[in-house]
């Protein structure tokens, strides 16, 4: 039985594909390590990468770790498969606007940490920003600080440092910020909305890369010239260098 397609039981990662991404080790850990907390069998680095090293880019690649098993909620999966899904690399705007949304993660949901393929919430965190007019949603835990949008992780700079909320408030580990962690010093620590109101917000993820947010809500936010554009430069230059595996 599928019990991705029952109960929802199943990881992803997305990559940006130009032919080549020194990224594949890390999504392939996230990946493995979410396997292994999870309790669920994981493919090797070799049968994670192949399929997608035929490919040509620029593609946005999905890998779907599927399980099949017992139909029986609580047990563990026997087997699964990995499917890989293609599509065009998305336009990305050149600044966003975003709100709040409504719904809040737990910071202690042992899923918030695992990239899986119940994405329901985040569905609709995107469909209450959209119906407003905005790009995206700002989530909050249940303390109200910050976590992600529905589909990216946030970075914040300010004062010449740059700030993110680590996964103990609920954020996604991501890719992109640790791939980039030595370059940019970055500093983990728990973020509250109002220090983005004099600082400069990003939201980061595989395909879009860092997007500046030029407002939140009602509020003007103000981008530090030029900085998206050097982020950018700087995770394509590495992306593109040789992987290390």
């Amino acid at each position: 039985m599928n019990r991705t397609l029952q109960f929802g039981e199943g990881l992803f990662e997305t990559v940006r594909w130009l032919g080549r991404s020194a990224k594949l080790p890390l999504h392939y850990e996230r990946l493995r390590r979410s396997a292994d907390e999870l309790g669920l069998p994981c493919p090797s680095y070799e049968e994670f990468t192949k399929p997608i090293k035929k490919l040509k880019g620029p593609l946005a690649v999905k890998l779907v770790l599927t399980f099949r098993g017992s139909p029986l909620y609580w047990e563990r999966p026997e087997g699964y498969e990995l499917l890989l899904l293609t599509r065009p690399l998305p336009a990305v705007p050149l600044k966003a606007a975003l709100c709040f949304s409504p719904y809040r993660r737990h910071s202690t949901d042992p899923l918030t940490r695992h990239k899986t393929t119940s994405y329901l919430f985040n569905a609709l965190v995107k469909r209450h920003a959209t119906s407003r007019g905005f790009y995206d949603a700002l989530v909050l835990n249940e303390k109200g600080r910050l976590c992600e949008s529905s589909s990216a992780a946030l970075l914040l700079y300010k004062s010449g440092r740059f700030y993110a909320p680590p996964p103990e408030e609920g954020a996604l580990p991501s890719t992109t910020l640790s791939f980039l962690e030595r370059e940019l010093s970055l500093v983990y620590e728990p973020l509250k909305p109002e220090r983005l109101r004099s600082g400069a917000l990003f939201l980061v993820n595989s395909l879009t890369g860092f997007l500046p947010v030029f407002r939140l809500e009602q509020q003007t936010l103000a981008p530090k010239p030029g900085l998206a554009a050097e982020l950018n430069e700087l995770l394509l230059k590495k992306e593109l260098s040789l992987s290390p595996r």
